[in-house]
Order: structure tokens, then C-alpha cells, then sequence
């Protein structure tokens, strides 16, 4: 009977995902996402930086093939660092239900930056070889 019990909250908390998803989405209207392709041909042409914000520790153990580490708390200092007229910017987490990257691209634009949201995390991105 445990087992049912336990059961049943994780389908209401699988439930629950979309809601929190959509709320989220609702939160932070002004973030926008960009494709793969796009950000590939931005960082390219050398007009993207790709942000990995998590802590440091997680990017040295994965990351996004050209993407800088600069966790959320170090953010502030680090877009005293970067010109706003040269360059856009583009922040990823821990994957898709990862709000933080939200929060960090809302900041980013806030700060009169150009940003978008990458809605993959490392190990999505790394899965399909960042293709």
C-alpha cells in the first residue's frame, strides 16, 4: 500500500509540471528563447557569448562546447565586464524546467543587454552532440 501511496504523488507532481512550467513562462514573459542553429551561427560570428550559469563545479564536470562559466551569483559582476553595444548573450541551466535561467536572462535584459534563453541544459545539448 506504500508503494501506491508513493505512487500517486508522483503522478500529481508529474501533473504539476506543466502548471509550473506555464507559470513560469507567464513570470518571465520578456525571455525569449533562441534555437540551436541560431546560437551556433551567432557564436560563430563571434555576437554571442553562451553564459553557463550553474555553480562552477557542474560546468567542470559538463558543458556546452564554447560556453564560459559565470554562476548566477558572480552575474552582476560579470556584465560590468562585457560592452552591451558589442555582443548578445545566451544563458543556460540545468535543462528545460530550470528556472534560474529564466531569472538570470530576465537580469541580463534587464541590465540592457540583449539575451535569450537556451532551453536546453548541458546534458541535452551534449546527448545530440549540439547539433
Amino acid at each position: 500500500m506504500k508503494w501506491m501511496k508513493e505512487r500517486a504523488i508522483l503522478v500529481i507532481d508529474v501533473r504539476d509540471i506543466k502548471q509550473i512550467k506555464d507559470e513560469l513562462e507567464r513570470q518571465y514573459e520578456g525571455v525569449q528563447s533562441i534555437m540551436k542553429h541560431d546560437l551556433l551561427a551567432k557564436m560563430k560570428q563571434d555576437k554571442m557569448i553562451l553564459l553557463d550559469i550553474r555553480p562552477a563545479e557542474e560546468y567542470e564536470t559538463s558543458h556546452i562546447p564554447g560556453a564560459i562559466s559565470v554562476p548566477l551569483e558572480h552575474l552582476e559582476e560579470y556584465l560590468k565586464t562585457i560592452n552591451k553595444a558589442d555582443v548578445e548573450l545566451a544563458a543556460y541551466c540545468r535543462g528545460p524546467y530550470c528556472s534560474l535561467t529564466s531569472q538570470a536572462v530576465d537580469y541580463i535584459q534587464k541590465q540592457g543587454f540583449t539575451a535569450y534563453r537556451v532551453k536546453e541544459g548541458a546534458p541535452e545539448w551534449n546527448a545530440c552532440d549540439g547539433e
